[in-house]
């Protein structure tokens, strides 16, 4: 009995002790004075203000969306002198209402998400939570430069990877564990460079990588693989022999090869997804993308041809060996053997180079998915200027996105009549690369 008198004395204690702290804390002269109602309302939400119970030269800010869930709790250094919460936004672009201390982000029934640091406006580290509560991933830093402790969790709230960034660079130790605990990569860095052990990486998604991943045999032994999937289904044989179809795919891959998912860049007819679902079912895997020669989940993005031939690979990116702004012409040689280079007399567009970009900008629609998605660059499009000057056989050279590559087939074949090249008085077909610019203003 005295040892349960004795408990509850001691709980007394520590509520009369807290009751005192939390009353102390509350007795801070604020050093500015909150003005008006302290909540509004609007079409987006609820937004509420209060002191901050800990500093004087600090506020507390909540937002709650329409149905009230609280949705940030935020901390602010004040350095006015009268505080109106309808004024928030003045006091932001005035500098005088700056970020500092920490930012919760909230689920639903009040379960914080994340909490951030901030230290005047600036994210010093950054915590996150799993929906169970546990810790999910810890760094220090800005929110461009790693700079301090980075650890990351599994969600039983074992430690996945630990490590420590200078300046956005691996310096010191790092481990990797398995879900069990045991260690499954450990090495030390300095300023960047491994000098024991093996390397270590963040089980993340990548979307630039040491080396990418890549289907086994390389691009032929891709198309050739897509192409016997799909030989003989009826979509594939509905495809008329003037169709050329721009396919773009982006895949998420782990780390074992094994596609995670395949996402299509662009609208495609229900023929192309049938098509294409059919020729990725049961897919054999890549070899996985390589970070610091470990294995590693990434993005890969896969541009296609889909023709009467079935698939065929392009690359996708700029090349950076060909000019921005230069035209190519390559007299065809009728007899196969290759190409020419000395054409006397070069095709020509009618009204000249001038009235041919003219042309282009009027005629260019810009694709919605690739605004949307602020997708711009360059785009080099090959096409043959034949004997009679007509548009023949355009395709992507090097291209930037897949909607903005089909764009950019669309206009060349929209082109007029050119006047031929020629070689000895004789007209003859020509091949020809033009750049194409898409640019959101």
């Amino acid at each position: 009995m005295k040892q349960f008198s004795a408990v509850i004395s001691i709980l007394c204690l520590l509520l009369l002790v807290g009751h005192k702290s939390y009353a102390q804390k509350n007795t801070l002269t604020p050093s500015f004075k909150i003005s008006g109602s302290k909540s509004y309302t609007d079409y987006q939400g609820k937004a509420k203000v209060e002191y901050h119970p800990e500093s004087p030269a600090h506020l507390y800010i909540y937002d709650y969306n329409e149905d009230g869930q609280l949705l940030t709790k935020t901390s602010f250094i004040f350095k006015g002198e009268e505080f109106f919460l309808k004024k928030f936004n003045q006091y932001i672009n005035e500098k005088q209402l700056i970020r500092d201390g920490k930012h919760f982000n909230y689920r639903k029934k009040n379960e914080v998400a994340s909490e951030l640091t901030y230290k005047e406006g600036i994210v010093v580290n950054a915590l996150t939570y799993y929906e169970n509560g546990n810790k999910e991933l810890y760094m220090e830093g800005d929110a461009a430069t790693l700079d301090g402790e980075y650890k990351m969790w599994y969600p039983n709230g074992q430690l996945q990877f630990s490590g420590h960034y200078q300046n956005n660079i691996k310096h010191g130790d790092f481990e990797s564990y398995a879900e069990d605990g045991t260690v499954l990569r450990k090495g030390t860095y300095e300023a960047g460079k491994l000098i024991s052990g093996i390397s270590v990486v963040q089980d993340l998604v990548y979307e630039q990588t040491d080396v990418p991943a890549e289907f086994p045999g390389g691009d032929d032994a891709l198309n050739e693989y897509l192409n016997k999937r799909i030989s003989k289904l009826k979509q594939f044989h509905d495809i008329r022999e003037d169709e050329v179809i721009i396919i773009g795919l982006k895949l998420t891959i782990n780390y074992l090869g094994d596609i995670n998912s395949l996402e299509y860049m662009g609208w495609y007819a229900q023929r192309e997804h049938e098509l294409i679902d059919y020729a990725f079912q049961d897919f054999p895997g890549f070899k996985p993308a390589l970070i610091e020669d470990a294995p590693v989940t990434s993005i890969l993005q896969l541009g296609f041809y889909l023709t009467k031939n079935g698939f065929i690979k392009y690359n996708t990116g700029y090349d950076e060996e060909i000019s921005d702004s230069a035209i190519y012409a390559t007299e065809i040689d009728t007899t196969k053997q290759g190409n020419y280079n000395n054409i006397e007399e070069m095709p020509e567009f009618p009204g000249g180079q001038l009235v041919l970009r003219t042309h282009i900008a009027k005629n260019i629609k810009y694709p919605v998915y690739a605004q949307e998605h602020n997708i711009q660059g360059k785009v080099l499009v090959t096409f043959v200027i034949t004997e009679n000057g007509t548009i023949s056989n355009p395709k992507i050279y090097k291209g930037v996105h897949p909607s903005l590559d089909a764009e950019a087939i669309r206009v060349v074949r929209s082109l007029p009549k050119w006047k031929p090249g020629s070689r000895e008085g004789k007209p003859v077909r020509v091949s020809y690369t033009i750049p194409i610019n898409f640019s959101i203003r």
